[in-house]
């Protein structure tokens, strides 16, 4: 506790850091039910092991799900149930995790300034950058329950201490290697295969350093490196053992969405993250980032070549890769974003630095900490304004079962009974029904197109247009309650 007030008096920016994240990265977070497809899936298998005790090996097991096998690893999760089991289960006891892996991220390289050479201004920029970055703050990525953030904060950790241990001599070189297998180990046992999508850049960085010999003559690399490879070895094997063929489904998701588009989507082309990252993640900021080829290649003794030209390998060599895989949505390139933000961080500082000094203007850290906070406002009140237009609306019309679910339980609380009306299978649907059912009385029940015949009396709820008039047409009823395209009609009769 001492330590972290020295340090915070020391690196007190961090605390405006954070303050100036609240509103972006918390407000209104717990409204809106939980996002169909992934975020659902997490909270069942989170659900799952809270109240069974047990890992959750295919989602089947809740109430109208269809055969899926549970095949991310489960280690990320475990803190979320913790959460839950501490505060209850709801779905901001679900996100807050994430939004705290998001807080820890913005404060990297503040944590490790003294290791990189950084000046605070490069800290406060990065954590501005990826704050006002629209492909941060929004769903499935800070703004929900999903693991991405936690797997772009693991994996910028383990990148980080691979430069470390790269150049660095001595003790410290290696628990700077043993901090790159932990946080290896934590991607792995969060989204597979990510862990290792560094690597390449890894290999690439150590040619550049002439230090690619030592790497591979480092007996620790191989013992360590093995041991993590065994063990997600015998994870799979357990895996296997408890579901079948799921090392079979986990190599046709894993390796099949490489070679092939799945779930439904469009081939979007090799262009796809690039132009993301032009016209999504750093529009405002995008342009600074050709002073790079300037600084290295005519700046002599600049400062940091070194950090830049690792950054530069790590997202590059990681968005090449990613860009080949046929099946493509946007936050795969999350993991790059960092890298991006801390080149930008390198190059906006510098450019005011030198402005300043073009301009004769007296150099005061917190003049210049003002002119460039400047920059940021408008960027920062256009993802506000992006939370408040999701205040209450989910993100997209299939997932409006849930927030009318929620919304009943407070408009219509001793309505406990009713059927769900739902056109195919769905997690969010699935896990309402059973958390509600189980935990707060209710005996909701699921109905999947084509519609049963319904009993005089029976509560019906529909959130899609072509079933809710389905029912208008057969049944006469009576409403009870009418929210956006969400009806709960009571049958009174037959048409």
């Amino acid at each position: 506790m001492i330590k972290m007030i020295r340090f915070l008096k020391k690196e007190w920016y961090i605390i405006l850091i954070l303050l100036v994240s609240v509103f972006p990265v918390f407000l209104y977070l717990g409204n809106l039910p939980f996002s169909s497809w992934d975020e659902s899936l997490f909270a069942m298998r989170a659900y799952h092991i809270l109240e069974r005790g047990d890992l959750l090996f295919n989602f089947l097991e809740f109430d109208s799900y269809k055969d899926h096998s549970n095949r991310k690893p489960f280690l990320t999760s475990l803190l979320q149930v913790g959460f839950w089991k501490l505060f209850g289960i709801s779905e901001l006891n679900l996100r807050i995790p994430v939004s705290l892996a998001f807080l820890t991220l913005l404060c990297i390289p503040g944590f490790l300034r003294e290791r990189l050479h950084l000046d605070r201004i490069h800290v406060w920029c990065f954590a501005l950058l990826l704050l006002t970055s629209g492909s941060m703050i929004r769903n499935h990525v800070v703004r929900t329950g999903d693991q991405d953030v936690f797997v772009c904060l693991y994996m910028f950790l383990a990148a980080l201490f691979f430069y470390l241990y790269l150049n660095t001599e001595g003790l410290k070189k290696r628990k700077y290697l043993n901090l790159l297998v932990l946080f290896t180990f934590c991607t792995l046992y969060t989204k597979t295969i990510f862990a290792f999508m560094f690597f390449p850049g890894f290999l690439l960085y150590a040619i550049y350093k002439r230090r690619l010999k030592d790497l591979l003559s480092d007996r620790r690399v191989y013992l360590l490196g093995g041991i993590l490879l065994l063990s997600f070895i015998g994870y799979n094997l357990y895996m296997n053992s408890r579901n079948p063929f799921f090392i079979e489904g986990f190599l046709n998701h894993a390796l099949g969405r490489y070679g092939a588009v799945v779930d439904g989507q469009e081939y979007k082309g090799f262009s796809y993250y690039w132009l993301g990252i032009y016209n999504k993640s750093f529009s405002d900021f995008i342009y600074f980032l050709v002073l790079s080829p300037v600084l290295l290649i005519t700046k002599k003794g600049y400062k940091y070549r070194d950090l830049q030209i690792f950054a530069w390998i790590i997202s590059l060599s990681f968005i090449f890769i990613i860009s080949l895989s046929k099946t493509k949505t946007f936050w795969y390139v999350i993991p790059a974003l960092p890298f991006v933000a801390l080149v930008l961080a390198l190059n906006i500082e510098y450019f005011f630095r030198h402005l300043f000094r073009v301009l004769s203007l007296q150099w005061k850290g917190f003049v210049y900490g003002i002119v460039i906070s400047a920059l940021f406002i408008s960027p920062y009140m256009d993802v506000m304004a992006k939370v408040v237009e999701h205040k209450y609306m989910p993100y997209y019309d299939f997932e409006m079962e849930g927030a009318m679910i929620k919304r009943l339980e407070g408009s219509l609380p001793e309505v406990k009974d009713y059927t769900v009306l739902i056109k195919r299978e769905n997690p969010q649907t699935s896990l309402y029904t059973s958390w509600f059912n189980e935990q707060k009385k209710y005996k909701l029940k699921i109905d999947i197109f084509p519609i049963e015949n319904y009993k005089v009396g029976q509560c019906v709820l529909s959130c899609n247009y072509n079933l809710s008039e389905t029912i208008r047409k057969k049944y006469n009823y009576k409403a009870l309650s009418d929210w956006k395209s969400c009806h709960l009609m009571q049958i009174e009769s037959i048409r």
